[in-house]
C-alpha cells in the first residue's frame, strides 16, 4: 500500500513472478530514512527486507581499515573485531556499494541474530561474541566485491570497522598472479 506523494512516484518493477523491487522516481532528500518491504510466500512465510536510504555523497567517504583479495568461488570470513573496553549493544555488518548500502546482518542483545535474505542460504554468522561478530560469506562472486562494514552501536560512543573486498576472477587468477610478482 502507497501513501502520499509516492502513490504517483512508485513504479513495480515485476521483472518476475517473485519479484517485489520498486523503483521511487524523482527521489529527492525528502526520501531519506527507513523503508521496509514485507511479501508473504509459502510455505516459506514472510520475507522481509529493510532499506535506509542515504545520501550517495555519503557513501563515496569512506576509506577501507583492511584490503582483502580472494579468488572467486572461495569463502571470506568477515571479522568484525572490536579491541576496546565498552558495553556493545548490537554489532550491524553491511555492504556500501557505488550508491547504495546493503544491511547483510545484525547482531542485537534485543533480538536474535539477523541475516538478510540475499545472504541467508550462503552465510553463517556468528553473534557468539559480540567483541569478535564473524560472517562467513560462502562460495563469493565478483558480486560479492566491494566496502564491507561494521557498525558498533554502543554505550558510550559508536564505531566503524571497514573492510575491502576484492574478488579475483577464476580464469583471470593467473594474470593477477603474474602482475603481482612483476611489480
Amino acid at each position: 500500500m502507497l501513501f502520499g506523494d509516492y502513490q504517483q512516484r512508485t513504479i513495480f518493477l515485476n521483472s518476475s513472478e517473485m519479484d517485489g523491487s520498486i523503483m521511487i522516481k524523482e527521489a529527492s532528500a525528502a526520501d531519506q530514512g527507513f523503508y521496509q518491504c514485507s511479501m508473504q510466500t509459502f510455505p516459506k512465510g514472510t520475507w522481509t527486507k529493510k532499506i535506509r536510504v542515504i545520501d550517495t555523497d555519503v557513501l563515496k567517504t569512506h576509506n577501507s581499515d583492511l584490503n582483502i583479495e580472494i579468488k572467486e568461488a572461495n569463502n571470506f570470513l568477515l571479522k568484525c573485531n572490536y579491541n576496546l573496553n565498552g558495553t556493545i549493544y548490537s554489532v550491524t555488518i553491511e555492504k556500501l556499494g557505488d550508491g547504495f548500502k546493503d544491511n547483510i546482518a545484525s547482531c542485537s542483545f534485543a533480538h536474535r541474530p539477523l541475516v538478510g535474505a540475499d545472504y541467508i542460504e550462503r552465510s553463517i554468522l556468528n553473534c557468539t561474541d559480540f567483541l569478535q561478530v564473524n560472517l562467513l560469506l560462502k562460495n563469493v562472486t565478483v558480486d560479492d566485491e566491494g566496502l564491507y562494514r561494521c557498525h558498533f552501536i554502543m554505550k558510550e560512543e559508536n564505531r566503524t570497522t571497514t573492510v575491502s573486498l576484492t574478488v579475483i576472477k577464476g580464469k583471470d587468477t593467473m594474470k593477477y598472479l603474474k602482475e603481482k610478482l612483476l611489480y
